[in-house]
């Protein structure tokens, strides 16, 4: 399964999807699935809101959630996994636009010194 978004598009219109897939669907997990029970469901939001100084500030929610059968490698015994995730990421220009955690976390380098992208540390700071 593959989806691509504009993301400028998507919060402008305040567009959004939401559907369902059988986890089998994912050729990276569908090896160690044990069965063909499950289903994950997705729906993904884009908003665009405008302050009273007229600054814009533009997000995408993503929700997934659902479960699926795994084998254990160790025990091979038939584990069930949930997925439960709810994630929000603000779309920016430039550096000047991140919020100020990620401004703290000292945008630029990891610690395996490479330049680190908008998104990771917006992951690296939930």
């Amino acid at each position: 399964m593959s989806l691509t978004i504009n993301a400028d598009r998507f919060t402008r219109l305040n567009q959004s999807l939401s559907g369902k897939f059988l986890p089998a669907e994912l050729a990276g997990l569908s090896e160690y699935l044990a069965g063909e029970g499950g289903e994950i469901n997705y729906s993904i939001k884009g908003t665009l809101t405008v302050d009273h100084s007229g600054s814009q500030q533009r997000r995408v929610k993503c929700i997934i959630r659902g479960w699926f059968l795994l084998i254990d490698p160790v025990t091979l015994a038939v584990v069930r996994h949930t997925l439960d995730i709810d994630s929000s990421l603000v779309l920016v220009e430039d550096e000047s636009g991140l919020p100020p955690c990620c401004v703290r976390c000292q945008y630029g380098r990891g610690r395996t010194g490479r330049r680190r992208s908008i998104v990771e540390l917006a992951c690296a700071n939930s």
